[in-house]
């Protein structure tokens, strides 16, 4: 197999990132918070989760939904536990009690205020635009960042939290294109909507960015109507993007090294970035060059199967798909200001808990590397590589080739801190690669970070972690790096000076 290479410009900038690109979505479904974040027998957050989620290091995280934020009402989960009304979870009790147990609203906003700050996290709350209306967001939103002085702020203080939360980020609904939604509408209609939601809720506080629900090219006219309508009241644009083209007879994690299902799973996060990118030209094609909307990526991951919503352990295949997503976001830094994996905890979750129980899939250490070795600005690279063919399947229309390897790279502002990530998706085989970085002796340390297991399939779980992180340090660097990049792996390389 022939050499591959990656040269790395680190004067050409792609765009600032904005360390919201490592987000979580959170939702009332499944086991992801009753039996994941909230320990039911303690009737209190379950402290080994909010240390993996504090390890992990996240910087935003959206609540209460997805389709659950449409039939949800706050003050429900307000006030007194005893006093909170038990309502039906709709619409995940639809599915069956596992999916959607009942609600007690035992972890409403202040709960979820106080997650967020044990974790270290940015709240973002999704509003109930399909079966609520503006004043109810509006008195949301008053509730969280209002005053003492004010009338829901003073119930705020009453209930334990004198000081305003600043809640920044507010999702004005979920998916509301799809016949599945509570309140499915029209592009017209919803533009109308937002821009209620948006009067009543700027008039509680000006300082807030509302995101508006966006979609891809299934729903062509959506994105396209709802910015002419709403385009100058929008802040983030949300778009939503699951990968569930695998075959029948290949589901999970019997997918089998090099067949097509693992190549479509692969080759589906380029299709994510050609997706983004058709979202960047229709916002542009509607408020020019100059429009300030950005994009919030707030779900994103692998869904083929309805009982990942009850348990998904997450393989090595699976790291290195979630990993050229990530590489895929940070090319697009200049216009994806946010993203959010769905989910956090067992629903989908990157997290994976048995009552007291955890451990973390290949997709949490794959969020965990990228996260804590970011630099600021994404830089060009350019990168040549073997290739493997898919056939189409899902969200893929068309027969193409992909190549083996995929990366990105970042620099600090100050250029002395600069990451290459860089993926290896060949199931069996190293890949020799040389990485040209101009004035490479000038550093003094490189850094080589690598995931990788014993096979595509590795994975972790209760009682046995096959994902591993390994670590080497070189101080004395040549012109060029030349590297054997491991198979199935992902690795970071980290070059730093004084």
């Amino acid at each position: 197999m022939p050499r591959a290479s990656v040269a790395v410009f680190p004067v050409k900038i792609l765009g600032k990132i904005d360390s919201r690109i490592y987000g979580h979505f959170i939702e009332h479904l499944g086991r992801c918070i009753y039996g994941g974040i909230w320990n039911l027998e303690k009737n209190d957050f379950n402290e080994r989760i909010i240390e993996r989620i504090t390890d992990l290091k996240p910087l935003i995280i959206r609540w209460p939904g997805g389709c659950f934020s449409d039939n949800y009402h706050w003050m429900d989960g307000v006030g007194p536990v005893e006093q909170r009304p038990v309502r039906e979870n709709l619409p995940w009790s639809l599915l069956g009690p596992e999916f959607g147990p009942s609600e007690t609203n035992r972890f409403g906003t202040d709960e979820f205020i106080k997650f967020c700050r044990r974790v270290g996290a940015e709240p973002y709350i999704n509003v109930n635009v399909g079966s609520g209306t503006p004043e109810e967001a509006a008195n949301w939103l008053e509730y969280c960042n209002g005053s003492i002085e004010t009338e829901l702020g003073s119930l705020r203080a009453k209930y334990g939290n004198r000081k305003p939360y600043k809640v920044k980020f507010w999702g004005i609904g979920n998916e509301l294109y799809g016949t599945w939604e509570t309140g499915h509408m029209s592009a017209e209609e919803y533009a109308q909507k937002f821009m209620e939601y948006h009067d009543a809720m700027k008039k509680v506080d000006s300082k807030i960015e509302l995101v508006a629900v966006g979609a891809d090219q299934r729903y062509p006219d959506w994105t396209k109507t709802v910015l002419e309508k709403a385009g100058k009241y929008i802040d983030y644009l949300s778009i939503h993007l699951y990968f569930t083209g695998v075959l029948p007879e290949e589901g999970g994690s019997e997918i089998k090294e090099d067949t097509k299902s693992y190549r479509r799973i692969i080759a589906s996060s380029y299709k994510f970035q050609e997706i983004l990118e058709w979202v960047r030209e229709t916002i542009e094609s509607v408020m020019g060059k100059n429009h300030g909307i950005k994009i919030a990526f707030d779900e994103w991951n692998l869904w083929w199967d309805f009982s990942q919503l009850l348990h998904a352990n997450y393989c090595l295949r699976d790291g290195l798909w979630a990993a050229s997503v990530l590489n895929k976001i940070i090319k697009m830094s200049n216009i994806v200001k946010m993203a959010n994996i769905a989910q956090l905890i067992n629903t989908l979750g990157v997290i994976q808990t048995n009552g007291d129980d955890v451990f973390n899939t290949a997709i949490y250490e794959v969020i965990k590397l990228y996260r804590e070795n970011t630099q600021k600005n994404a830089i060009s690279t350019e990168i040549s590589s073997p290739k493997f063919l898919f056939e189409p399947l899902g969200i893929l229309k068309d027969r193409r080739e992909i190549p083996y390897i995929d990366g990105a790279a970042t620099v600090s502002e100050d250029n002395k801190n600069l990451t290459v990530f860089l993926v290896n998706f060949h199931p069996k085989k190293d890949l020799p690669i040389e990485v040209e970085i101009p004035k490479l002796r000038s550093y003094e340390k490189l850094i080589i970070k690598e995931i990788n297991g014993p096979s595509i399939h590795a994975k972790n779980d209760y009682q046995k972690n096959e994902i591993t992180l390994s670590q080497r340090e070189f101080h004395q660097l040549p012109e060029k790096i030349e590297y054997a990049l491991p198979a199935h792996s992902i690795s970071v390389m980290i070059l730093t000076k004084t």
